[in-house]
């Protein structure tokens, strides 16, 4: 092959690289290692090109969609991640792709998880004002929790009483 003939074959390479032609299936197509098709691209400065190429759209679009509208529906994180076998990170990156995704902390949406711990709460404010003398270790071995969380529930009942009073 003379130099004339490369020259055009290298143009070749790029007009099929820029078009979506993978790099494999360039290689295969002129009989070249795919390294050889690469040196061709970096040469020609391929990166100034635009590829028309479409980009891959997820292989799982219904799953994807189905774990962003059980998420809507106040399906956590968490427990779309042990339902569909995804790690958290997978699944707030299939969120991220939703245009309207709000995280439910922001969007105020009560998860499954977050009323149990309201209800929790609820029960331990209750017995302690049922059974003032209860230490607060007793009711934190009741509900299988430690007492710094006990405590952290009643302050923030208190503050939130605080507030109430303020207002009033």
């Amino acid at each position: 092959m003379n130099h004339e003939n490369i020259k055009v074959r290298n143009e070749q390479i790029l007009n099929d690289y820029v078009a979506g032609m993978s790099v494999e299936a360039i290689s295969e197509k002129y009989q070249l290692s795919s390294y050889h098709c690469y040196s061709i691209l970096r040469q020609l400065d391929y990166r100034k090109y635009e590829r028309t190429a479409v980009k891959s759209r997820s292989p799982f679009p219904d799953r994807n969609q189905q774990i962003i509208d059980e998420y809507r529906n106040g399906v956590s994180a968490t427990e779309l991640t042990k339902k569909y076998n995804l790690s958290r990170a997978r699944v707030y990156k299939i969120l991220s792709h939703s245009d309207e995704y709000v995280s439910h902390r922001i969007s105020g949406v009560l998860t499954l998880r977050r009323a149990k711990i309201i209800e929790r709460n609820k029960k331990i404010i209750a017995d302690v004002k049922t059974h003032p003398d209860i230490p607060i270790t007793e009711i934190a071995s009741k509900y299988n929790i430690s007492p710094s969380i006990v405590y952290t529930v009643l302050r923030t009942q208190k503050k939130s009483k605080e507030k109430h009073l303020v207002k009033d």
